[in-house]
């Protein structure tokens, strides 16, 4: 899996790197208090690929900084309007709906 995924480029990357930046949240921006699990477990098993990424420190913020502030404005959201069908669109191998969904309370969302 590993040649896999260090031979993409180009645009198909882009799936990569946000996963690559949630997966270090918490040592590329830890003043965020934002984690991913999911990214996480995915990073540890594809280390050797994502690590190519790391060195853009400015990119792996910005896509902490953007899920961080979705994710809010999901909760947000959600708490309105706690009878709610959310899909996800294009985002790629992101599962904010297990981030987001983690301490809501009252809601019956339908992920």
């Amino acid at each position: 899996m590993n040649s896999f995924l260090a031979s993409i480029e180009g645009v198909s990357e882009t799936l990569l790197i946000p996963l690559a930046a949630r997966a270090n949240a918490a040592r590329f921006c830890p003043d965020l208090g934002f984690r991913d699990p999911f990214a996480e477990g995915l990073a540890y098993r594809w280390r050797l690929a994502l690590r190519r990424f790391e060195d853009d420190l400015s990119s792996m913020r910005g896509c902490c900084l953007r899920a961080a502030w979705l994710d809010q404005q999901m909760r947000d959201f959600l708490q309105q309007h706690p009878d709610t069908l959310c899909i996800s669109l294009g985002a790629g191998l992101d599962i904010a709906g297990g981030r987001v969904a983690n301490g809501l309370v009252n809601t019956r969302v339908d992920w």
